[in-house]
């Protein structure tokens, strides 16, 4: 039980502590490249704050534990913008008048949908998350299409990219990938034995305390955007994370274990919850009277959602 808990809590810190040397070392190492900036922050820090996700989805299917994969994609949607963006907005309102929100939240609506269907009527398979992997690739193919045709912002690439030699750049990659994919697997074992000591599904654990620890990376990287006012980057950064859970991190078990029986409170209760929240972040986007979009009332709205959520949970398992 305490070696569980062990394991979860230094898997949590690891993953947050690898995915921010990940980051950092590739980012560097984009920039010695000269690779433009908006490939950099959409492309390698969306991918990097999501990897933990990742990651945990593939060595949860490997290990047989599909329910915590998919727990944990789903889980992670809702945190992000239950937890994080609500946190911020209620920070700071935030402004989502950029053109990158305006085209990434039409991105998100859709993928949401199209991974809904997915699931309820293919399923989890090799199909359906052959389709979810080309979505992942389409929408960075559109990325760097669309970074290329950006000019240079140098105030921007200086405070995302640390100052890295080339060597010390690769170093941290290596290191950060390492690390990421033992804390993963110590924040799964964990979490399975955690499930299994308290007789809690192991879908419960993936949508709650796996999705919880793995999304903080996005936390932290969108609280800090908020609080330097970066308000684009911090809602882009969950916009860009939840397109790439549900096409790279939800497809991970229809690969390894395709087939899985998905349990029906996903159809019921998990799915509707994230597909309303998408949608009430939709609306705030394109919302016309509206300057701040995702404003203080917004964000207490999107925390009130997740409390809910998350305490509809918690009777569930004590009934």
């Amino acid at each position: 039980m305490i070696l569980a808990l062990l394991e979860i809590t230094l898997g949590i810190l690891f993953l947050t502590w690898s995915a921010d040397k990940l980051v950092a070392g590739s980012s560097s190492l984009a920039k010695h490249l000269k690779i433009a900036p908006l490939i950099i922050g959409l492309t390698i820090v969306a991918l990097g704050t999501c990897m933990p996700e990742v990651v945990v989805s593939i060595i949860a299917s490997l290990n047989h534990n599909s329910e915590i994969a998919i727990g944990n994609a789903v889980g992670s949607n809702i945190t992000n913008i239950g937890l994080v963006l609500g946190l911020c907005a209620l920070i700071h309102p935030l402004s989502i008048e950029t053109v990158t929100i305006r085209k990434e939240i039409p991105i998100l609506a859709v993928v949401t949908i199209i991974a809904t269907l997915l699931l309820w009527f293919v399923g989890l398979n090799v199909l359906s998350s052959s389709l979810m992997l080309l979505g992942a690739i389409a929408f960075i193919y559109w990325l760097v299409d669309r970074g290329r045709k950006q000019r240079r912002n140098d105030e921007f690439i200086e405070g995302l990219a640390p100052n890295l030699s080339i060597k010390m750049s690769i170093f941290w990659i290596i290191v950060g990938l390492l690390v990421l994919v033992s804390s993963a697997k110590a924040l799964i074992e964990g979490a399975v034995y955690l499930a299994h000591y308290f007789e809690i599904p192991e879908l419960v654990i993936g949508l709650t305390l796996v999705a919880v620890g793995t999304s903080l990376p996005e936390l932290a990287a969108s609280l800090i955007a908020t609080l330097k006012k970066e308000y684009g980057i911090a809602v882009g950064n969950v916009i860009g994370s939840n397109i790439f859970n549900l096409t790279l991190v939800l497809s991970a078990p229809g690969f390894v274990t395709p087939n899985q029986p998905i349990t029906n409170r996903v159809f019921l209760t998990d799915l509707p919850v994230m597909v309303l929240m998408t949608m009430i972040l939709v609306f705030l986007g394109f919302k016309k009277d509206n300057q701040d979009k995702i404003g203080r009332y917004s964000g207490a709205l999107f925390l009130v959602i997740y409390v809910v959520y998350i305490g509809f949970m918690a009777v569930e398992q004590m009934v």
